[in-house]
Order: structure tokens, then C-alpha cells, then sequence
């Protein structure tokens, strides 16, 4: 789906996102929030829109021919260009392969796992924690001789 009119009404009743979610990434990389741009920023975004709807090659190309300068056949800009496109597809092709989307889950399911099994200890930790608390055994191991009250410690001597 191309940024159009279409897609922006359906931006707008919620009814797509990822088109939003990738014009929102690419113009925010395009105009950061910590610079202005007051003279260059209609053209700005203008651009990250037109590489959101192209390839970064095509959107460069076009853009470099409407200016009136295209862009020679075995130009080094021309063959880093292909050598960018080859590599996103082939990004692009092993994110959606198999393996990767098995080894995806399994690094999920290992994650979630751990989280749930640990999360009794973590509520355990979170729940018998005060500040400036010393661990009880260093409070039981200390004799009454030795003993400075600590604050936060459970066992005082007799």
C-alpha cells in the first residue's frame, strides 16, 4: 500500500498501522525533534514519504531527475545503490525464512519461560526488601558484644 489519500483515511479510523507506524519511523529519522528546520523541512519530509512509497534507490532516482540530474549507468552511486537494494532484499528474504522464524520462537518461548519461573523469586526479593537493610544472617552472626543496630535489621540482640 502506497501514502495516499486512501491510506491516510485509513490511518485515520485506526484501520491500518504499520503504513502509520512506518511513515512516523522514517519521518522522524528524515526531521528529528531536537533541530529546526525552518527553511528545508516541507522538502524533508517530502522525501521520507517518497522513500516510504519506493525503495531508497528508486526515491534517490527520482528525486535525482526531477532536479535534472540523472544518474550515469555504471556511476559508483548507481552500483552502491544495487549493492544496498541486493542486500535489503536478501534482509529481507532471511527475516522470512524458516529457520529464522523457528529460532525467533524458541528465543521467545526461553524468554517468556524464564520470566515466568522467575518470577516468584522476583516477587519474593521485591516483597522482604527495606531500604538500608542488612542481610539476616550478618545481623544473627554478629555477637551482642560486636552488635551496632543497624536500621532495618529484623533481629536485635536479647
Amino acid at each position: 500500500m502506497k501514502l495516499s489519500q486512501t491510506a491516510l483515511n485509513q490511518m485515520q479510523f485506526f484501520s491500518n498501522t504499520n503504513k502509520c507506524e512506518s511513515v512516523n519511523r522514517t519521518i522522524s529519522t528524515y526531521l528529528p525533534k531536537n533541530k529546526n528546520f525552518s527553511r528545508n523541512a516541507l522538502g524533508r519530509a517530502s522525501a521520507a514519504v517518497l522513500k516510504v512509497n519506493n525503495k531508497r534507490d528508486v526515491a534517490l532516482a527520482k528525486t535525482l531527475k526531477a532536479v535534472g540530474c540523472g544518474l550515469g549507468r555504471k556511476s559508483r552511486a548507481v552500483v552502491a545503490l544495487k549493492k544496498i537494494r541486493k542486500r535489503e532484499i536478501y534482509d529481507c528474504a532471511y527475516q522470512k525464512s524458516l529457520r529464522v522464524k523457528l529460532n525467533r520462537l524458541k528465543a521467545r518461548k526461553k524468554q517468556a519461560i524464564d520470566f515466568l519461573l522467575n518470577k516468584r523469586v522476583r516477587n519474593r526479593l521485591i516483597s522482604g526488601y527495606k531500604k538500608h537493610q542488612l542481610e539476616p544472617k550478618l545481623c544473627q552472626n554478629s555477637s551482642p558484644k560486636e552488635f551496632v543496630p543497624q536500621p532495618g535489621c529484623s533481629s536485635w540482640p536479647d
